[in-house]
């Protein structure tokens, strides 16, 4: 439909596979409905169910009502670009071994993988419009099939649905990577940890309010995984900043600095090299970056 946008599409994944027979397949969806359920038969090696059951999908109708007219009169497609995470949450989608704390908040498992859809622009970086789909948000009764939920945001305007408060107390909640241990003992003497698997998840955490921080002291996210939360954020109020370049800045620079510590999306460097810190309340950010710089043995790997 928007042809002008197929060269300016990134993501964490290619559409070229390789089959059993070391052959390299480029998947393109096409009208030709036969015609990519040829191309899908090549990839799976001959399995017709599979290749019908994916082409079916593909080209199935769905219907969605929008909540809200989110038009955005003057965005121009010869000025925007999209980040695609198809599956955020890879490993916990292979594994599918779920596991719930306390409080309700996934931390690993089916329930913690998304799709990250974000336009960005391009000449700037900003990122305009955030969509986010979570498959496996909750088990139907039978234990067969899935409700999902999604949130998106653009401008400043924004749907994310309604969930449970988190129940874990007053403190402020951090989260954080399953594999930042230290990090996570040093934190929770003032905040209230989760550590949880899953870019996307965490940062959804924070977009429902079930958290009121992430952060990631690690260069090990990319635009893919922060590009359409970070939209749905902004229309919120909140936003992605660069953490150690918000770890440099004086305090009372802050409130002023903060737009040009956001993440942007325009470079052709993907990855976010000076780790990330995410909030819906600049609050909660200033008092997060007061206690990092008085525990100074807390810094970015």
């Amino acid at each position: 439909m928007f042809p002008i946008l197929g060269p300016k599409i990134y993501g964490e994944e290619s559409n070229q596979f390789t089959n059993l027979l070391q052959q390299t397949v480029t998947l393109e969806v096409s009208a030709d409905q036969d015609k990519t359920f040829r191309c899908l038969l090549e990839v799976l090696n001959g399995d017709i169910t599979v290749a019908k059951l994916l082409t079916n999908a593909v080209y199935s109708t769905v219907d969605v009502e929008p909540t809200v007219d989110c038009s955005i009169a003057d965005l121009l497609l010869s000025n925007i670009g999209i980040w695609i995470d198809p599956i955020d949450g890879t490993n916990e989608y292979i594994s599918g071994k779920d596991v719930v704390d306390n409080f309700g908040i996934p931390l690993s498992g089916l329930r913690c993988v998304s799709v990250l859809i974000g336009v960005f622009d391009t000449r700037s970086g900003v990122p305009l419009i955030g969509v986010v789909n979570q498959p496996f948000c909750q088990l139907l009764p039978g234990g067969n099939e899935w409700q999902g939920r999604w949130a998106w945001g653009a401008a400043k305007r924004h749907y994310v649905p309604e969930v449970d408060r988190y129940r874990g107390g007053s403190r402020l909640r951090v989260v954080l990577s399953r594999l930042e241990d230290e990090l996570a003992g040093k934190l929770a003497r003032r905040y209230k940890v989760i550590q949880t698997a899953g870019a996307g998840h965490k940062l959804c955490l924070v977009l429902l309010q079930q958290a009121d921080l992430y952060l990631l002291t690690k260069g090990s996210t990319f635009c893919w995984d922060t590009c359409a939360p970070h939209a749905i954020l902004r229309a919120r109020g909140g936003g992605i900043v660069r953490y150690a370049d918000a770890m440099a800045t004086p305090p009372a620079a802050l409130p002023d600095a903060l737009p040009s510590l956001q993440l942007t999306y325009h470079k052709k460097e993907s990855r976010h090299d000076q780790g990330i810190i995410a909030y819906l309340d600049p609050c909660h950010l200033e008092d997060l970056l007061t206690y990092l710089r008085a525990n100074p043995a807390i810094k970015a790997e």
